[in-house]
């Protein structure tokens, strides 16, 4: 079996105060006002494994730990280190869902002055360091009925290079993170790997 590759290998060099900036993941099994589910951690752990076998993660919030200010100006890249915009890659795993005007919204782990959900609108991403970004959520880049992931993220995302997300419902999986390297491991494209992980969810 050949040896897994390394999707930053210059990350390294990029190095600033408390991590190499090229992962974090954020993940919710509990939420401050929505349901509960199952399998984030899980879900986000399979995610973060394979990258830390190349550079540890920035951060890693689950439940409590995931609050507001980690997805909006001022703080989204605190002390270079914390936030969506400290590293080139952000998972996160938990409840979402979109409106009729293409928002998405996401529940989060506690109030943070006075919020509770993060919405697209309030996010500027990718204007420091975030180049890929993973919904692993319900209806977080809407395709059908008069969405498009331009009318929801385009104005929010100018810096991105790649979006993930899904247009329907997505499962209660611990293997949605895990399934996507090994994926992408046997030669497919990010979106192929991203795409093929989400039929395993579902099977």
């Amino acid at each position: 079996m050949s040896s897994p590759k390394n999707p930053f290998p210059k990350a390294a060099r990029d190095a600033l105060r408390g991590g190499a900036r090229v992962h974090g993941e954020s993940s919710l099994n509990t939420f401050a006002s929505a349901s509960s589910l199952t399998h984030c951690h899980a879900d986000a752990d399979g995610f973060a494994a394979y990258l830390n076998q190349f550079n540890p993660g920035n951060f890693r919030y689950k439940d409590a730990g995931v609050q507001y200010w980690q997805y909006t100006e001022p703080y989204d890249h605190w002390q270079d280190t914390y936030g969506v915009d400290a590293v080139k890659v952000f998972w996160h795993t938990g409840h979402g869902t979109m409106d009729n005007n293409g928002t998405f919204f996401a529940p989060l782990g506690a109030n943070w002055n006075g919020k509770t959900w993060v919405n697209s609108t309030e996010m500027t991403l990718a204007n420091q360091t975030l180049r890929y970004i993973f919904w692993s959520t319900c209806l977080s880049l809407r395709v059908h009925a008069g969405h498009s992931p331009w009318r929801s993220w385009a104005a929010r995302a100018r810096g991105m290079r790649m979006i993930f997300g899904w247009e329907t419902v997505s499962w209660d999986n611990p293997n949605y993170g895990k399934n996507f390297w090994r994926h992408w491991n046997t030669t497919r494209k990010l979106s192929s790997a991203w795409l093929q992980s989400g039929w395993d969810a579902g099977r």
